[in-house]
């Protein structure tokens, strides 16, 4: 049975209570534990990293909306009009939460609870309409490779296809006005960096159902394309080709993404690497700030 449990964040006699909902989505029975909370340069930090990521990602993926609105086949295909609403869900998601997060962080803070309320629940609720648009689109491949083109055409037709667009935003509505309610409070958290809730039993429940929407989503997406790959792998040799070096480059990844948590984790690592890229310079620190000294 999911127990609650308290975090205790102390610094300078100031003691936060959340719940582990708000780092992981769970809640596992554990000791009390203290965690330092960022100070206002660490997340001004913060602030000028998430702003540049969003700024990275939304000018180009609003490039990619407008040629997919004014491109007759695209403007036109039921493929396309399935990708340009997922597009409009990432768009609410990457300029709520960025901005949001930019602006509380660059500043420090706390205010405006309300604003941080409606536009953190509005992001975090196009993330559930993102899934079922996501369902839709692997379907629609689903019945293409299975069923053919003119199966596809008639249960896809951009009649139908908008009908579906509309069911799939009816989740993102109905967690939208679900965390607009009074005691079910998910906010942009200044002191942690990250978007958490407040905790109330309501929420508690609404991240464990979460957490099964997710798992589902993530199941069934792998299960639908490993079906498309199976039925496709043969017909089409460039793809069947592909398919096995990425296969070879995922594993390279994988293989090297531990570099990276040695480098952010592990003081004692990183600071000897830095040495060694600075040829042989003798690198100090201290509690803020790096120099090299030649």
């Amino acid at each position: 049975m999911l127990d609650g449990i308290l975090l205790k964040f102390s610094i300078f006699d100031d003691v936060k209570q959340l719940t582990l909902t708000s780092i992981c989505c769970l809640t596992y029975p554990m000791s009390h534990i203290t965690i330092p909370l960022f100070d206002q340069s660490e997340s001004r930090i913060i602030g000028l990293m998430y702003l540049l990521i969003t700024l990275i990602y939304a000018i180009p993926y609003t490039l990619c909306l407008y040629i997919m609105h004014t491109e007759p086949d695209s403007r036109h295909s039921p493929v396309y009009r399935i990708m340009i609403h997922m597009g409009y869900s990432d768009m609410i998601q990457l300029l709520l939460s960025g901005t949001l997060s930019s602006f509380y962080s660059l500043f420090y803070s706390k205010k405006f609870f309300l604003i941080n309320k409606f536009f953190s629940g509005l992001a975090e609720a196009s993330w559930f309409s993102y899934l079922a648009l996501s369902q839709l689109l692997a379907l629609n491949r689903i019945f293409w490779v299975f069923a053919g083109e003119d199966k596809v055409k008639s249960w896809f037709s951009m009649r139908w296809t908008q009908i579906y667009i509309f069911v799939c935003w009816i989740p993102g509505v109905f967690y939208t006005v679900l965390l607009a309610l009074p005691n079910v409070d998910f906010i942009y958290m200044v002191d942690i960096g990250t978007f958490g809730p407040i905790y109330s039993p309501t929420i508690e429940i609404f991240f464990v159902v979460n957490l099964v929407i997710d798992i589902t989503h993530s199941v069934s997406e792998i299960l639908w394309y490993a079906l498309i790959y199976l039925k496709i792998k043969f017909q089409n040799l460039l793809i069947y080709k592909l398919c096995y070096i990425f296969t070879n480059v995922t594993w390279f990844l994988c293989a090297g993404n531990n570099i990276l948590v040695y480098l952010l984790f592990n003081v004692l690592i990183r600071e000897r690497m830095k040495q060694i890229l600075c040829f042989g310079a003798k690198v100090s620190t201290s509690m803020s700030y790096i120099y090299v000294t030649v």
